[in-house]
């Protein structure tokens, strides 16, 4: 019931998120109030990832593009956002300039070090289970948007 809860108090920030999140070079997750199908894909990949594999390898993974044909890295900082507000001690973190899109990466490392030298398991589950129903907000504020095909993206 908990995480459900959350999930709801998620998908506004969500969709804020989506709005919002770009590169250096002003991509975006949403253009023209539509986006790319392949995003959708990829945050149903990274929470399979994330429950099936290391939250710390799957957030590594992620926030690196390699050879997607979306920014992927743009839904890490998505995520990032949405938990940024819930995580009073995160907020006054800075990160360097060079970090950009590596927000989520940096901070799931952070708690991942915490965790190695106070073997705190269940503080660092919080952080997973956290980060999960956060990419589901994110999947499901995507609902809230036309998703279109690469084939699509002449038509808009």
């Amino acid at each position: 019931m908990e995480n459900k809860r959350k999930i709801d108090e998620y998908i506004p920030k969500a969709i804020d998120a989506l709005n919002s999140v770009h590169n250096n070079e002003n991509k975006k997750i949403v253009e023209n109030g539509k986006i790319n199908k392949t995003f959708s894909g990829q945050i149903a990949t990274f929470a399979v990832a994330v429950s099936t594999s290391s939250l710390l390898s799957a957030v590594a993974f992620f926030s690196d593009n390699g050879s997607s044909s979306v920014e992927r890295s743009l839904l890490m900082d998505a995520i990032y956002k949405v938990i940024k507000n819930d995580e009073s001690t995160d907020k006054t973190k800075q990160y360097p300039n060079n970090a950009e899109n590596k927000k989520l990466l940096e901070y799931v490392k952070r708690k991942y070090e915490e965790y190695e030298k106070s073997k705190n398991r269940l503080a660092y589950n919080r952080v997973k289970e956290d980060i999960l129903n956060a990419a589901i907000a994110v999947k499901l504020a995507m609902n809230f948007y036309e998703l279109i095909d690469d084939s699509d993206k002449g038509k808009q």
